[in-house]
């Protein structure tokens, strides 16, 4: 019961294992969502930090680092470089020193999108732990000591299976996740007023990258040109069809900013198909944002961890549960006086008046539940959509209607109604007149 409390609510788990310190001494902290009403736990990291006589601490919530600071004794979410930077400062960056490489890689961490297939131990005890495979396995095992053992090993089969099929597919859609997302080649760098030669993933932000002008490669992090134009395919991005053109940054002593200043900034997983430069055959680009820190990185981060949905049909399903579990205790508390007053064994009261909790809510519903959706996702995955959170394709079956919004790119900037059509036997009718 203890294991079951401590997985259900992180709030238990912190004050029966963990004691309340400043937050500065703390070895564990426990986040609040007040926004979507959710718990994280998270382990501080203490790091020695080289050359330095201080211990840097920090932890990682989402796949974002927040790092301690002392100014203000609190956590707080790591900055990315070019949030305090001019327009001028971009060319200011000839290129990091090997201490400087060192600092920053130890700061923000490699150039690469890492998505972790979680092992199946775990999504096991996940499945396991829900309370509705619970109230499983307490019928199996009631049932087996009633030797009513035939239904109560078709019940432990199935559930095994259903957990099995899920398990199995939630890992395989986060394997197909993490090959699509992983990207990797080599580039070209100036370093320590040097052209060298390096993988992607050994990027760090302040790092200026030499893009050749032919085309035809794939940016690998957000980064500011500072030299030359490139014309960029964002559809991965943004699903614009269009090709866009990215031009140097002006230098001037203006404030950079990320989200407006889109027309100078080449955004990890596009594309450059062309380039030009008036110097040499490479336009020149400052490193800005690596990893989850990207645009790339955000939508993979989206996909990885979506709010949460509580929508009608869950919750709805959650108080019927209850209210039968409510009446089954009024049925276990009724027949346990008659098994009493008949004068009945106390084995024959206890297991007969729990057995009257396995009717109220069908034990191969949740099985059933499980393999549904097990099934749902493959289907979806032969065509091409990825689901990791199962809950959501409940919610997707609701959906009547779908509207996608691409004006700008198949159609004018703006636009206008030019009428309205009745449905009728699954079939549009003609353009409704004006007094409707």
């Amino acid at each position: 019961l203890a294991i079951v409390l401590i997985t259900w609510k992180k709030e238990i788990k912190m004050k029966l294992l963990y004691k309340p310190v400043q937050l500065v001494q703390a070895k564990s902290v426990l986040l609040t969502d007040h926004r979507f009403n959710q718990v994280f736990e998270e382990q501080v990291v203490r790091e020695k930090c080289p050359n330095q006589n201080k211990i840097e601490l920090y932890f990682v919530n989402k796949k974002n680092k927040y790092v301690w600071d002392e100014t203000i004794q609190m956590f707080r979410k790591l900055r990315n470089i070019d949030e305090s930077l001019n327009q001028s400062d971009f060319f200011k960056m000839q290129g990091l020193s090997p201490h400087e490489v060192k600092e920053r890689l130890r700061e923000y961490g490699e150039n690469i999108i890492k998505i972790s297939v979680p092992p199946v131990l775990h999504l096991v005890i996940h499945e396991g732990l829900n309370p509705f495979f619970l109230f499983q396995a307490y019928t199996v095992i009631l049932w087996t000591l009633q030797f009513y053992w035939k239904f109560a090993v078709i019940i432990a089969v199935t559930s095994v299976i259903s957990v099995t099929v899920s398990v199995w597919e939630t890992r395989r859609q986060n394997r197909n996740l993490r090959d699509k997302m992983k990207s990797e080649s080599k580039v070209r760098v100036i370093r320590n007023n040097r052209e060298v030669e390096l993988s992607s993933k050994e990027l760090v932000p302040g790092d200026q990258v030499l893009l050749p002008t032919n085309g035809g490669y794939t940016v690998e992090c957000d980064s500011v040109l500072v030299e030359g134009s490139c014309v960029v395919n964002e559809s991965m991005l943004t699903g614009e069809s269009i090709p866009v053109t990215k031009v140097t940054i002006p230098d001037e002593q203006v404030k950079f900013n990320y989200d407006q200043q889109r027309q100078y900034i080449l955004y990890q997983g596009t594309e450059v198909m062309q380039g030009k430069s008036r110097q040499g055959n490479y336009c020149k680009a400052v490193v800005i944002r690596t990893g989850f820190l990207t645009t790339k990185g955000e939508l993979v981060r989206a996909i990885l961890f979506p709010p949460p949905l509580d929508f009608a049909f869950y919750s709805d399903f959650l108080k019927s549960v209850r209210v039968f579990l409510c009446l089954g205790l009024i049925g276990m508390t009724y027949s346990l006086y008659m098994w009493i007053s008949i004068g009945g064994s106390f084995r024959e009261c206890l297991l007969n008046s729990l057995d009257i909790f396995t009717f109220v809510v069908n034990p191969m519903l949740p099985p059933a539940l499980t393999a549904n959706n097990a099934f749902a996702q493959k289907r979806l995955q032969k065509k091409g959509i990825y689901c990791l959170h199962t809950k959501h394709i409940n919610l997707c079956g609701g959906i009547d209607v779908v509207a996608f919004d691409k004006t700008g790119t198949l159609t004018e900037g703006d636009l206008d109604l030019a009428g309205v059509c009745e449905a009728k036997e699954g079939q549009f009718q003609g353009v409704l007149k004006e007094e409707y």
